[in-house]
């Protein structure tokens, strides 16, 4: 009656540890040696397990134990390679331009020439034109950039408002809107182009810092050129 019971007592115990070990979605190595104690607390004295089943269990942890180490290793190696690279590539594009999302522009001095308008079209358009208003929401310049390729495209503007005249010194911004041969809307996204002055470190992610002081991550550029004053 004794063996009967002591089976059927290891049996539960056993069974009950299973189900705890499976319900998560991996078995650590600390549930692997918990049962293996288990099972030899609970083993019927009247047929002990197995001397070389008993070693190869404890193999069997050991090369869980090393694997699991192997792949904390190999993943915080991954994790040192890919900041590495990161930071490389980014290293690699100071003093560069850099074309991100953004509609501003700016008139540093009255009578002079800001930087190119810069946009994106999804595809071909046939009619493109730009808007620009001054830092009170009030439209100052119409232009009209005809037929554009699908991609990143740039116009020049003088710096003047719609009656010829120079406008005075400060921020603008601008919008984009276009139109394929067939009259339907072709979707833009307005662009600024700044040179990349350094990379910053933020929360263990690295980003380009531009000369605005903007940090931006290899992900939102559109586009990167050779600078040009």
């Amino acid at each position: 009656m004794s063996s009967t019971i002591s089976s059927l007592t290891s049996t539960s115990s056993t069974s009950s540890l299973y189900t705890t070990a499976s319900s998560n979605d991996e078995m650590t190595s600390t549930d692997f040696l918990t049962l293996l104690i288990t099972q030899l607390q609970n083993q019927d004295p009247t047929d002990p397990q197995d001397s070389s089943e008993f070693a190869s269990q404890l193999a069997q942890f050991s090369s869980l134990t090393q694997l699991t180490d192997l792949n904390d290793t190999l993943s915080t190696l991954s994790d040192t390679i890919t900041s590495s690279l990161s930071s490389s590539t980014m290293s690699s594009l100071i003093g560069d331009d850099v074309l991100y999302d953004g509609d501003s522009l700016t008139i540093a001095t009255s009578g002079e020439t800001p930087s190119d308008i810069n946009f994106a079209l999804s595809s071909d358009a046939s009619a493109v034109t730009i808007k620009i208003y001054n830092s009170s929401g009030t439209l100052v310049r119409t232009i009209d950039a005809g037929a554009l390729d699908a991609g990143t495209d740039s116009v020049s503007w003088d710096g003047l408002d719609d009656d010829g005249d120079a406008l005075a010194a400060g921020d603008y911004t601008f919008t984009v809107t276009a139109t394929d041969s067939a009259g339907d809307s072709v979707t833009s996204a307005t662009l600024v182009k700044e040179e990349v002055t350094g990379v910053v470190i933020s929360d263990g992610t690295y980003y380009l810092q531009t000369e605005s002081g903007t940090l931006l991550a290899l992900s939102a550029l559109y586009g990167v050129t050779s600078h040009t004053d």
